[in-house]
């Protein structure tokens, strides 16, 4: 018997947590608001003022409906290749990839990689890998660099 688990709501704490332990140190994605969304993070940066950090502006990106931008400077398959299966918005002249996450993306993700979403939101003893994983689940729907 075969059970799926479906993730239906994150806060934006989770959200907090999630982005800022998976990209801390990450030099293989590079994470910025889409150019549509960009008025979500301002308004967010407005009104939290000095206790404003980047991870809260994605957050509110998310959970306002906006979306953002995941450059891959390592893509192991041929960057052309993300495109055409249509998880890629884009493939710069030096292979890079970027591709464009919403919020229902970080819940599938987190229904995809369970074990990962639980480790770090309901049990809080995730690390960077946890989160790593993760956030592989949610840009690509399956784990591409281990």
């Amino acid at each position: 018997m075969e059970t799926k688990i479906e993730v239906t709501s994150l806060t934006h704490e989770d959200l907090v947590d999630f982005l800022s332990t998976a990209l801390y140190g990450c030099d293989n994605f590079e994470v910025g608001v889409a150019s549509n969304s960009k008025h979500l993070y301002n308004k967010c940066k407005e009104e939290m003022g000095e206790a404003f950090c980047w991870e809260d502006g994605l957050a509110e990106v998310l959970l306002g409906g906006g979306e953002l931008e995941v450059t891959d400077y390592y893509a192991e398959e041929d960057p052309d290749t993300f495109v055409a299966k249509g998880t890629a918005v884009s493939c710069d002249e030096d292979g890079n990839v970027t591709h464009r996450i919403n919020y229902e993306d970080v819940l599938n993700g987190c229904s995809l990689g369970y074990k990962y979403a639980e480790e770090l939101f309901i049990n809080e003893g995730g690390d960077y890998y946890t989160a790593w994983n993760l956030l592989q689940l949610v840009v690509f729907g399956e784990l591409i660099y281990g």
